[in-house]
């Protein structure tokens, strides 16, 4: 629990800057906007946030193969997360679970947490609340 409550604390910070730029970054394939990062531990066991460029979970889980972070990712990464439009999780996102990470999508001022425990899909809003929208 102590992994979540850390990374929701450098999410936050990272959603902000996640969610205000994921206008402008050019829509993938699937039409889906939207601006990535990782959430990281550092030796001194604090976690840290990380814009990365090169992270488009839509376009790396698009094809049949498993989701790899990006080469240039930082070490030590404990979650992904996403800033889009809509906190709805696109088609192959379990894909990020599946390679062990767990997964945010960050949508206005609502953060959609994914993670695996014991193989089972849990599911929680940490910020915010859902919609019938």
């Amino acid at each position: 629990m102590h992994r979540i409550a850390a990374a929701m604390m450098t999410m936050r910070l990272l959603g902000t800057a996640l969610t205000a730029h994921a206008s402008e970054s050019a829509p993938a394939k699937t039409g889906v906007v939207e601006k990535c990062g990782v959430v990281t531990v550092g030796d001194d066991g604090q976690s840290s946030s990380d814009v990365l460029p090169s992270l488009k979970v839509v376009e790396l889980t698009a094809d049949d193969k498993a989701f790899v972070l990006p080469p240039d990712a930082p070490a030590r990464v404990t979650a992904v997360t996403c800033g889009r439009a809509s906190i709805v999780p696109a088609e192959n996102d379990y894909k990020v679970l599946l390679a062990g990470f767990p997964f945010s999508i960050i949508a206005d001022d609502r953060i959609l947490w994914l993670e695996l425990d014991n193989g089972q899909l849990q599911v929680s809003v940490k910020e915010g609340q859902l919609s019938p929208k």
